[in-house]
């Protein structure tokens, strides 16, 4: 890179050659030439991480939106259940009072002629028994269904979370990779 008579000068790590002149054009239009590649790539590294970014965001906002639907729906999917349960335990237990206190009206109107009073104390006990069953079914039911419910609400929430947190992530990660480029 020197010239004739060996003149030669470096500025910002380049030797440019030095001419009657002053620095070599040649030089000079390749310096200025590599800085404006340099800087065009530098402006398309920074584009592609404005919108790496903008896509990070938008997989967030995305996330919590999703997280919100999936736990309505979760907290609607275990309301309709638990409705449903309580009205299959209601269903039970009316069949099964009525099925009781049919079994207690036969077996009262088969002893009405040996004794009208023990067959309406059969009805009554019958039918007092009809109704403890009943609240004990539909009571155990409700527990059940209250349960079920607040596992499907916390199964909700960690899935929400989980994915709240990989989108997080995902974000970070695609950050950092367009920040190392």
């Amino acid at each position: 890179m020197e010239t004739k008579d060996g003149k030669v000068r470096e500025l910002w790590g380049r030797k440019f050659r030095i001419t009657k002149n002053g620095l070599d054009e040649r030089d000079v239009f390749s310096f200025v030439g590599s800085l404006i590649n340099q800087n065009n790539e530098y402006a398309s590294k920074l584009e592609h991480l404005d919108s790496l970014i903008r896509l990070a965001e938008s997989t967030v906002i995305e996330a919590d939106k999703q997280a919100e639907s999936i736990k309505v729906e979760a907290e609607e999917k275990a309301g309709e259940k638990a409705k449903e349960i309580i009205f299959q335990a209601e269903e039970q237990a009316k069949a099964g009072a009525e099925r009781i206190t049919a079994e207690a009206e036969r077996s009262s109107l088969d002893r009405i002629a040996a004794s009208e009073r023990l067959a309406h104390d059969v009805l009554q006990a019958a039918e007092e028994k009809a109704r403890e069953q009943a609240e004990g079914i539909i009571a155990d039911t409700e527990a059940r269904a209250k349960a079920q419910a607040v596992k499907l609400i916390a199964e909700a929430g960690d899935t929400t979370r989980e994915k709240v947190s990989t989108a997080e992530q995902q974000a970070q990660d695609i950050i950092k990779s367009a920040e190392a480029e």
